[in-house]
């Protein structure tokens, strides 16, 4: 865990980027050997809302060749004849709803090669963009968090593989990070969306930003307490 503190001065608070592990299986000869032979691919990114899932999943739909990027917007299935890519948040929908992992794997791991990846993201940040986008209490958007992790953890002990993505080192590594996303799914590409820092629009484009976000921090020390 590496602690960066670029933002100290109009948060006081340190962000955290967290490096990236990913376990993925045995390794093949070559790649043309790889793409002739392996399983059609099912990819599943998840994570808890706010974490940068439907970014990372719209990437992955491209590189894939199922949709060119912009094409999807990310959200539930997009399908090729040959891999598809499902999106779900942790929660989704309205209602929310939470994936079942288990159905999920089930139902595609007879005719799929499955790959988890599962996106974090600084929690502070997380936890406060979904109470302003949402309609969601502290008490509410923690216990989706709590939700969330068991579900990520039921993932990474499933025995599939699985890629854990950090929303802020990919804003900082950028095209490094994602010659590791490209190495895990087994593909060659180099495509780069283009990218805005979500936590940086959210820190320097409202004044009101460091009050709120220190209301927010007061208010999660008393619903810890």
């Amino acid at each position: 865990m590496i602690s960066f503190d670029c933002y100290n001065n109009c948060l006081n608070f340190p962000f955290v980027f967290v490096l990236t592990y990913y376990h993925n299986g045995k390794e093949g000869k070559n790649q043309a050997k790889r793409n002739s032979e392996m399983k059609s691919k099912c990819v599943f990114a998840t994570g808890p809302e706010s974490s940068g899932s439907r970014l990372v999943a719209k990437i992955c739909s491209h590189v894939l060749n199922i949709q060119k990027y912009g094409d999807w917007n990310g959200v539930g299935w997009s399908n090729s004849d040959h891999h598809k890519v499902c999106h779900r948040s942790i929660p989704f929908g309205i209602p929310p709803r939470f994936p079942n992992l288990e159905k999920w794997i089930s139902e595609n791991e007879k005719d799929y090669e499955i790959y988890f990846i599962l996106t974090t993201r600084d929690t502070t940040i997380s936890e406060f963009s979904r109470i302003e986008r949402f309609p969601k209490t502290l008490a509410e958007v923690r216990k989706d968090s709590k939700i969330a992790k068991e579900l990520m953890k039921q993932a990474i002990n499933s025995g599939h593989k699985y890629f854990i993505w950090s929303y802020e080192t990919f804003m900082f590594l950028r095209e490094e990070y994602l010659k590791s996303l490209y190495s895990f799914l087994e593909v060659e590409s180099d495509f780069i969306p283009l990218l805005r820092d979500g936590n940086e629009k959210r820190i320097r484009e409202k004044p009101k930003m460091r009050s709120r976000i220190r209301n927010y921090l007061q208010n999660l020390v008393k619903h810890l307490d």
